[in-house]
């Protein structure tokens, strides 16, 4: 396209042509892309054209958009309540392997699994949000500050509490071409108080690459 319309050659023109020198550098485009930006650009623009407003135009931007979200959280039904779940059901005795059982037994005590355990999809927990299969970080290693990571292999309820069943991830290295974290899975598991998941509330997905697999995650945590 360059060769053929060389006076026409446009920002995004640009951009594609060196995509995958960008991406070797910095990672996947998604987390540098403007898209959300420019959507949030336009409303702000929108406000600006219509209110004929133009004294001290940031804060009646700042004003009109505080009262919106005001609204709009004040409308949802989910954060008048500190505990909701999706997909409950019971939970049934041949769901766990031996091994899981003996730790739920450790946790709580001698229970009838079919009876004082129910399990959910998904819970908002403090109007944060816990998905079974994602991947938290649970901690950080002592040595070194490095994310450990956890992942939620059932959410269960137990006298009117809810704790995560998760599976811990051995971390094997950060691979700096993916910027992302090779995790594999060493069948060790543990019960999780939602509370004690104090670094990183944001469910992370999980990508399988070559038969391994990886949490794409950048921040920086430490203990102090």
């Amino acid at each position: 396209m360059v060769s053929y319309f060389p006076r026409k050659l446009v920002p995004k023109v640009h951009f594609v042509c060196e995509y995958d020198e960008i991406i070797n550098d910095f990672g996947s485009v998604k987390k540098y892309w403007y898209c959300r930006y420019e959507a949030s650009h336009a409303y702000f623009k929108k406000i600006a054209m219509r209110s004929g407003n133009f004294k001290n135009v940031p804060k009646m931007l700042a004003t009109r958009y505080s009262l919106k979200q005001t609204f709009r959280l004040s409308r949802l039904f989910r954060f008048n309540d500190s505990n909701y779940a999706l997909g409950i059901k019971a939970v049934k005795d041949n769901l766990f392997s031996t091994k899981i059982k003996h730790i739920l037994i450790k946790h709580f005590g001698p229970i009838d699994f079919e009876n004082d355990l129910i399990q959910c999809k998904s819970l908002s927990h403090e109007n944060i949000e816990y998905h079974k299969s994602s991947v938290y970080i649970i901690g950080l290693r002592n040595s070194d500050e490095q994310p450990l990571f956890g992942q939620i292999a059932s959410i269960l309820k137990k006298e009117e509490k809810w704790w995560l069943l998760m599976d811990k991830l051995e971390t094997i290295v950060y691979d700096e071409q993916l910027f992302a974290w090779k995790l594999e899975s060493i069948n060790k598991f543990c019960v999780v108080d939602p509370y004690d998941l104090e670094y990183y509330h944001q469910g992370l997905d999980i990508y399988e690459i070559n038969n391994a697999s990886y949490v794409s995650f950048i921040g920086r945590f430490t203990l102090h």
